[in-house]
């Protein structure tokens, strides 16, 4: 029989583990950090289907500190440009991605992740593409680098990025080590810019994957047709898509798909986030283990997606659908995660690059009759160069308009007398401005000397200009209207809330109590938080103030 007084020894020493468990990974940086970034993902549709996710999204909603009112500040949200702030915490005017692609001073368009064709080839399986992928464009350090370099023999850091496009991979790894889907032949690939050639886990990794081709896959749906998951308009309505119906239907994968992109239906499906799911536990288990002292920071960048959001809109089968895959393959990761280091030593972070609005049309049919018009980017450079001739007899001056920018001949341009340069611009300007969904079109100059509200879409402008990236014309949009290039389908290129409110969640189990914080913050403040909470410096040429409630857990 026990006494008492051990009893009471047992007691003290079973109350002083549960303290020191407790209070341990509070003062100690977890061993896996690992952000989740749901690509083309706002917080509305998060919360308008959280009721019927039962996994790893809602248990991040239901347990973690949630910013409910978390914004990107970019006038034209897009991947590149979201990514790269969350790994920076700097703005596009100091990281230079103003978009996924632009044009420089001798009209050259610019990739964004484009690298040497030779010193920065990517890797294909029997050697290297004839092209290059890097983050040469990125002009600034990131939380990733910062980690990396924080790196000592006693405890090494990792820092990875693993997504379905190169471009979101290359923007938050930065310069430590990134990895994508190669829709070229259906494996995880990297450039030369981050490896001699693929580690040993990645090839063996590829080996175990194989995606055969040609092939088929079927999309599954999540749950049954009358569990009330799909109950809600629009979900079948494919008059305004891009493409049809997917979702319980066999996809071809191979030169039946697309020729150029044989895998572009895995990449529009749930395989590809199980897929990168799939390679992060992989790298998982390669890099960290309870008993090593490494740590890692993990991007987990889920593209699917704003490859569906695109082609099929944010009300339909197939966006719902991909949400609550997302939200399973997400619980899964983190379950495996917990059981690779402890849940103690877990800390899993969820947001997005940006949202997206719903299809212009079925806004007008709900009643918004004078809200959002679809300008055709062909026709708007047409109509204005046709204008410009026909005035000044100078042809052609603008020769691009992408990212809501337009880019002006400069040597034509600069032919020009200084009164005949100062007249276009203005009448190009209020021949814009009487289209519908144009608010004002701005110069550089007049916007770069204006003072704005920090949050207004004005103030975001002057965020994202970068020079000699940046057009010669910034076109303001009113809400839900578009200049694409696509008639059907949407598009998330403006600076309203339905394109920079996002989901921002914190959850570290067991020490993350449930909290929602209503305040107004930024995404560029993940990476100086994320600094605070790893115990690295910050990122150089970020200036945010870090997240309130994170490191008062």
């Amino acid at each position: 029989m026990i006494s008492v007084s051990k009893l009471c020894i047992y007691y003290n020493l079973l109350v002083c583990f549960s303290f020191s468990f407790r209070c341990l990974p509070k003062d100690q940086p977890p061993k896996v950090t690992i952000i989740f970034v749901i690509d083309q993902c706002p917080y509305h549709m998060i919360t308008k289907l959280l009721p019927h996710m039962n996994y790893g999204i809602k248990k991040m909603f239901n347990n973690g500190t949630n910013f409910t009112n978390a914004h990107h500040c970019n006038f034209k949200p897009g991947t590149a440009t979201g990514h790269t702030n969350l790994n920076t915490g700097a703005d596009a005017c100091d990281h230079g991605c103003i978009g996924n692609s632009w044009y420089n001073n001798q009209r050259e368009k610019i990739i964004c992740d484009e690298g040497d064709p030779v010193s920065d080839a990517v890797f294909s399986p029997d050697g290297i593409y004839d092209y290059g992928k890097s983050p040469q464009y990125i002009m600034v350090d990131g939380i990733s680098d910062q980690f990396m370099l924080s790196s000592s023999p006693a405890s090494p850091h990792h820092a990875i990025s693993i997504s379905g496009k190169s471009r979101s991979a290359i923007a938050t790894a930065n310069n430590a080590h990134a990895f994508w889907f190669d829709n070229q032949s259906g494996q995880l690939t990297s450039s030369k810019a981050y490896y001699d050639e693929l580690p040993t886990w990645v090839q063996q990794f590829n080996a175990e994957y194989a995606i055969t081709s040609p092939n088929t896959i079927t999309w599954q749906q999540c749950y049954d047709e009358q569990s009330g998951a799909y109950f809600f308009d629009y979900i079948d309505d494919y008059r305004f898509s891009r493409r049809k119906p997917f979702v319980g239907k066999a996809l071809p994968i191979g030169p039946e798909a697309d020729p150029e992109k044989p895998y572009i239906n895995f990449e529009v499906s749930p395989s590809l986030n199980r897929f990168i799911i799939d390679a992060a536990l992989t790298c998982m288990q390669e890099y960290v283990a309870l008993d090593k002292p490494d740590h890692l920071l993990l991007w987990i960048c889920l593209s699917s997606l704003d490859k569906v959001g695109h082609r099929f809109g944010p009300w339909s089968r197939e966006y719902v659908d991909m949400l609550y895959h997302l939200d399973q393959v997400i619980d899964l990761c983190m379950q495996e995660a917990e059981k690779l280091v402890g849940s103690h030593n877990c800390l899993f972070i969820l947001t997005s690059d940006h949202g997206v609005p719903p299809f212009i049309t079925h806004l007008q049919e709900k009643g918004l009759k004078n809200i959002g018009h679809l300008i055709e980017t062909k026709e708007l450079m047409k109509e204005i160069n046709l204008f410009i001739q026909e005035q000044y007899g100078v042809s052609d001056l603008i020769y691009a308009i992408t990212n809501h920018q337009l880019y002006v001949n400069l040597k034509k341009f600069h032919m020009l007398s200084k009164l005949e340069q100062k007249n276009i611009i203005e009448d190009i300007q209020s021949f814009i401005e009487d289209i519908p969904g144009i608010k004002k079109v701005w110069t550089p100059q007049a916007l770069l000397k204006r003072s704005f509200h920090a949050n207004s879409p004005e103030f975001y402008f002057q965020k994202q200009y970068y020079p000699g990236r940046s057009g010669q014309l910034l076109l303001q949009m009113h809400p839900f209207s578009l200049v694409s290039e696509h008639l059907n389908g949407t598009s998330h290129s403006t600076p309203h809330t339905h394109n920079t409110h996002v989901p921002l969640i914190f959850y570290r189990p067991p020490i993350t109590h449930p909290k929602k914080i209503h305040s107004r913050v930024t995404t560029l403040q993940l990476a100086n938080t994320l600094a605070e909470l790893l115990q690295v410096p910050q990122p150089s040429s970020s200036y945010a103030d870090v997240l309130p409630s994170v490191l008062d857990e």
